[in-house]
């Protein structure tokens, strides 16, 4: 149903500034999904459901007012038999993606610290797994202070 993860312990210590939830699959595996993580049939979901009754990307996990969240995107899942599109993630809470895909809520971490970026001019920007960041001569010596030697 899903690609092979890593141990939780091993998930945990490498994303320790990265909110993750950990769920267990209806096939009884455990699945740990972070921020941004798609749900859905497409095999480059971060969890791929090969059902066709779950669409193509179906849900996203979305770190909101400190929360993490699962977002309906092209469909919507069931909180005790009721449709949602949006659900807080908490330990013990059980969603189904469609009937009988029953996933449950076994850990939630959220980090204590997050690494982002801002600018003059510019908001604050949460930096996702992978980041890369290109700064101007002028970028660099206003982000360090220190002059730029060419």
């Amino acid at each position: 149903m899903q690609r092979p993860r890593a141990p939780a312990a091993a998930i945990r210590q490498a994303t320790a500034i990265r909110a993750t939830v950990r769920l267990l699959a209806p096939d009884e595996s455990a699945v740990v999904l972070g921020a941004g993580d798609l749900i859905g049939r497409m095999p480059s979901a971060a969890l791929m459901v090969d059902d066709a009754r779950v669409s193509e990307a179906h849900a996203m996990v979305s770190l909101r007012g400190g929360e993490l969240r699962l977002l309906g995107l092209r469909g919507m899942f069931a909180v005790d038999g009721k449709p949602v599109q949006d659900l807080v993630l908490q330990p013990g809470v059980e969603f189904e993606l469609a009937p009988g895909l029953l996933f449950s809520v076994l850990e939630v971490e959220l980090p204590k610290a997050v690494l982002a970026v801002e600018g003059e001019g510019l908001a604050r920007q949460i930096l996702a797994g992978s980041s890369s960041l290109l700064l101007t001569n002028k970028g660099f010596a206003a982000l360090t202070g220190l002059p730029v030697l060419v």
